[in-house]
C-alpha cells in the first residue's frame, strides 16, 4: 500500500529540487529575479544564523548584506555536488559572521567608550541606561520572534526535522519542540 504522506514528501522533495536547480541557473546567468527570490526565500533563516552568532541587530544585517554580496559574486564556485544551495549558503554565512564578529565587537566597544566619555552629567547617564535596557529587551524579543520564525521556517517549509533544527541552534530537543509549540500557539492567539 502507498504512504500518501511519504509520496508527497517525495514530490516536494522533487519539485524543490528542481526549483532550487533552476534558481541556480538563473543565479550564474546573473537573473536579479532569482536573486530577488534567493533573497526573499533565504534571508530571514540567514540572518537569524548571523543574529545568533554576532547577537546585534544592525551588525548583523550589515552581514546579512555582505553574505548575499558574496553569493552573487561567487555563485559560480558554488558546486552542487558537495552540498545543496542552502548549506552553501550556511557555511559561508557562518564564516563571515565569525570573521566579522571580533572586528564588529571592537568597533561597538570604541564607539560606545566615546559616547560614554563625552556624557558628564549622571543624569544623562541614567537616561543612557535606561534606554540601553529598553532596546536590549527590545532586541531580545525580536531576536526570540525571528528565532522562532527562523526554527518554523526550517521544520515546516525547509523540510528540516526537529533533530536537525535542534543541531544547527545548538539546542536540545525538547527545547527545540517547546520553541515550536510556543510559537504555533502565538500564531493562533494572533490570528483569534
Amino acid at each position: 500500500m502507498i504512504n500518501l504522506k511519504e509520496k508527497a514528501t517525495e514530490l516536494n522533495k522533487i519539485s524543490n529540487f528542481l526549483d532550487e536547480k533552476k534558481l541556480i541557473e538563473d543565479l550564474k546567468a546573473q537573473k536579479s529575479a532569482a536573486f530577488d527570490a534567493l533573497y526573499t526565500k533565504y534571508a530571514s533563516i540567514l540572518y537569524g544564523i548571523i543574529l545568533q552568532i554576532v547577537q546585534h541587530q544592525s551588525i548583523a544585517q550589515k552581514i546579512l548584506e555582505q553574505v548575499f554580496i558574496n553569493i552573487w559574486n561567487n555563485i559560480e564556485q558554488y558546486n552542487p555536488t558537495n552540498s545543496n544551495l542552502f548549506a552553501w549558503m550556511r557555511d559561508m554565512t557562518h564564516t563571515l559572521a565569525h570573521n566579522n564578529k571580533e572586528n564588529i565587537i571592537k568597533e561597538t566597544q570604541n564607539a560606545n567608550s566615546d559616547k560614554i566619555s563625552s556624557n558628564n552629567s549622571k543624569k544623562n547617564e541614567k537616561n543612557q541606561n535606561l534606554q540601553t535596557q529598553f532596546l536590549v529587551s527590545q532586541e531580545e524579543s525580536i531576536n526570540q520572534k525571528i528565532n522562532h520564525k527562523i526554527i518554523i521556517d526550517l521544520i515546516y517549509f525547509g523540510g528540516y526535522s526537529v533533530e536537525n533544527v535542534a543541531k544547527e541552534f545548538n539546542l536540545s530537543v525538547e527545547n527545540t519542540k517547546n520553541i515550536v509549540k510556543i510559537a504555533l500557539n502565538q500564531l493562533k492567539n494572533n490570528n483569534k
